[in-house]
């Protein structure tokens, strides 16, 4: 089963990693069974990141979950769309995914997608 799980919550890099315009690291997001939110301080070791904490609270994704960021720069342009994924997730477990930025501005960023498979 394939379940599509689209939405937006903006951040934003600086040079040394994100700092949060929406949503408090103990303010949880919920679709379709899957809760998730920021880490206000990512732990990544590079320069600059995202990592959200999701947690398979309703349903199960044994095949795996899928997560793409939509990374825009100032102007509203595109400049990356980084991508992270477990293999599985099953109801109860959690994990954290670290969504790396290649752009050396400023940059806003977005969850784009969250695939449960």
């Amino acid at each position: 089963m394939r379940r599509k799980i689209v939405f937006a919550i903006t951040a934003l890099a600086v040079a040394f990693g994100p700092i949060l315009t929406a949503s408090p690291a103990s303010a949880a997001n919920m679709y379709d069974g899957i809760a998730w939110y920021w880490i206000k301080n990512p732990k990544c070791g590079y320069s600059s990141c995202w990592q959200i904490k999701v947690k398979a609270s309703r349903t199960s994704c044994p095949d795996g979950l899928y997560v793409t960021l939509k990374e825009k720069d100032s102007r509203g342009n595109i400049v990356g769309e980084p991508i992270d994924s477990v293999n599985s997730l099953y109801r109860g477990e959690t994990a954290i995914l670290t969504f790396r930025s290649y752009y050396s501005g400023r940059s806003t960023g977005s969850v784009g997608e969250m695939n449960c498979y």
